[in-house]
């Protein structure tokens, strides 16, 4: 995760959490850095991916809060109206049970002023919609590499490639 006051940006690789604000994002994201680049690093390899918690508590300790923002941060797509993860549905909107919604659309999020920039989510392609912007779209499967310039408000992708 990489926030830019300047440019009131927010990169991220999945997502964001819904209840959480800018400034919790960005101490949740440093406590993952510091296991990535600690000397234990191979012990959280093994421990980061897990289906469980779903949900966010502030009371989450050790291993159950370090997978959820990293959960949240890598692999997050959609969440129910309580904000609980869902990891199974991948597809484009409107391909999800009606009880799951895109997480930036939950109607807590926090993080509204801000542009969103994310990628991870292939079948929901490049996309322009209020303050977020996905990036992926579908290169790894053949798409192309979209790539935007976040100094000025834009309509469309910059440059995009095809990956054939």
């Amino acid at each position: 995760m990489h926030c830019d006051k300047k440019l009131k940006v927010i990169l991220v690789h999945a997502g964001v959490y819904p209840g959480w604000n800018r400034k919790q994002l960005i101490q949740y994201a440093r406590k993952v850095e510091i296991k990535i680049q600690g000397k234990k690093y191979p012990k959280f390899l093994k421990k980061m991916y897990g289906r469980q918690p779903i949900g966010w508590n502030g009371k989450l300790k050790g291993w159950n809060r370090i997978r959820f923002i990293t959960n949240t941060l890598t692999r997050m797509r959609y969440c129910d109206a309580r904000g609980n993860l869902n990891f199974t549905q991948k597809g484009a909107p409107g391909s999800q049970p009606k009880r799951l919604m895109p997480w930036y659309e939950h109607p807590d999020m926090k993080c509204k002023k801000w542009r969103i920039v994310f990628g991870h989510w292939s079948s929901l392609g490049y996309t322009q919609n209020n303050n977020i912007i996905s990036l992926d779209s579908g290169c790894v499967w053949g798409g192309k590499l979209t790539a935007v310039r976040l100094d000025s408000n834009f309509v469309a992708p910059v440059w995009q490639l095809n990956c054939q």
